[in-house]
């Protein structure tokens, strides 16, 4: 986070520059879950997983909203417990119906969208949004 900080010219304690280190982390984390765990799935793991129709074998990493949902808001809660998230609170997760995402609340008051669904793609940051900023 720190790195990220530094790279972005913003190392004041601030959730302004605590995003910026946030959305590294979790793209760090989330890359890790990948290469430890969901790449090295076996063809008879990626079957037992499977979902029907038999031509998602194969799709074991792709995870729909909900689970990037559950996933971002672990990322997110493991950055707290080590103190890496002073200027943010993990609050309820966001839904419109089809479509579910984390939030996060700065110190602020302003509520922030940080979706992490992007299909199977690993690497890509989260989409941020303020939901209550003017």
């Amino acid at each position: 986070m720190t790195d990220a900080q530094a790279r972005a010219h913003c190392e004041s304690d601030t959730a302004k520059c605590e995003m910026i280190g946030l959305k590294v982390a979790v793209v760090t984390m989330e890359k890790m879950v990948h290469n430890e765990k969901l790449r090295k799935l076996s063809l008879a793991e990626q079957q037992a997983y499977a979902t029907e129709p038999e031509d998602e074998i194969g799709k074991a990493t792709v995870q729909d909203c909900v689970d990037q949902t559950s996933n971002g808001i672990s990322y997110l809660y493991i950055l707290a417990q080590k103190a890496m998230m002073r200027h943010h609170s993990i609050i309820e997760p966001g839904a419109d119906g089809t479509h579910h995402w984390p939030r996060i609340k700065s110190d602020q008051g302003q509520i922030f969208a940080f979706d992490l669904y992007h299909r199977g793609t690993f690497g890509v940051p989260p989409d941020v949004s303020c939901e209550n900023c003017p």
